[in-house]
């Protein structure tokens, strides 16, 4: 219960002997003070929907990733022949989540294991409040090899004072 409805409630609890004249009619003090707790739970309620709508606001993030390949070659396409060198993941809202695919190729002649690490966050906080992950298995792609990725951009519901931000993904092959 608010401060509001308790300072309302403890008014008009407090009055004795109420006899009012309401729309022509006479009301007792019951249906007063009914019609009156009424009032105060609704303003109350109103006002809570106010401040909450107040609150919210709109709140954009624009960005865009770079992307590092190390040992590996990243397309955009499954016919690898558009390659991967920036992902811009367009306008992000807090708590949302963005997917994005591309294929890993495997341009060497043995089998490697990926990796997926994030640098050169700007500004530097953004890392704490978004996150990279990807759906990769584990496992080794083989020589002359694609796999297929959904990489993941989580912004926190908490995000602020971020209005835009970058980053570079870097995806290794090692082994």
């Amino acid at each position: 219960m608010t401060i509001f409805q308790r300072d309302c409630l403890k008014r008009l609890l407090s009055y004795r002997n109420i006899n009012y004249a309401l729309w022509g009619s006479r009301l007792e003090k019951l249906e007063v003070v009914l019609l009156l707790v009424t009032a105060c739970f609704i303003g109350a309620i109103l006002g809570s929907a106010v401040t909450f709508a107040a609150m919210q606001r709109a709140y954009s993030i624009s960005n865009f990733a770079q992307v590092k390949a190390v040992g590996v070659e990243v397309y955009v396409d499954p016919e690898l022949t558009e390659r991967l060198t920036e992902i811009n993941w367009g306008s992000v809202e807090p708590g949302e989540s963005k997917t994005f695919n591309a294929y890993i190729h495997n341009a060497g002649n043995s089998p490697i294991t990926l990796s997926l690490d994030t640098e050169n966050w700007v500004p530097t906080n953004a890392s704490s409040m978004i996150k990279v992950s990807w759906d990769y298995p584990g496992g080794t792609v083989d020589a002359r090899q694609a796999v297929m990725v959904e990489f993941e951009l989580h912004v926190d519901f908490a995000v602020s004072g971020i209005d835009t931000f970058s980053f570079t993904m870097v995806i290794t092959g090692s082994g």
